[in-house]
């Protein structure tokens, strides 16, 4: 299943879930499910939250590596370009794209051969949103 496939199977039970008739969604929801997908790939559906900026130009300017692995699809990428981040990371590793998800060592594996420069495991910290992952 693509990611994509995925997205739109999830949003249209999500309708479905909140008491929209299929007959009323159907007809329009490609339409709209478009609109929502495409929403999610700009600037304006996120916020960057105040300290973000000061803390990734600083931590850049110490000479840290940095990347972004998330478990995620290929938008991701456009996303961390679109908010203006882009700038700060040496990478960003969407899981959809590289067919693996945190917490498989192989992705972690894939952004210390990204990092390059001979970073080691035991010289890389993972900052994430989620225990497990």
């Amino acid at each position: 299943m693509t990611p994509q496939t995925w997205w739109k199977e999830l949003v249209h039970s999500t309708f479905i879930r909140a008491g929209i008739k299929p007959k009323e969604l159907d007809p329009k929801f490609d339409e709209l499910y478009h609109a929502l997908y495409t929403r999610f790939t700009t600037a304006e559906a996120y916020s960057v939250f105040p300290d973000v900026l000061g803390t990734l130009k600083e931590l850049k300017n110490y000479g840290f590596k940095m990347g972004v692995i998330s478990n995620s699809d290929e938008r991701v990428v456009k996303v961390i370009e679109n908010l203006k981040l882009d700038t700060y990371f040496d990478f960003v590793i969407a899981s959809s794209l590289v067919g693996y998800e945190k917490p498989n060592k192989a992705i972690y594996e894939q952004a210390l051969k990204l990092a390059g420069n001979g970073v080691h495991a035991e010289e890389a910290l993972h900052v994430g949103d989620d225990v497990d992952k």
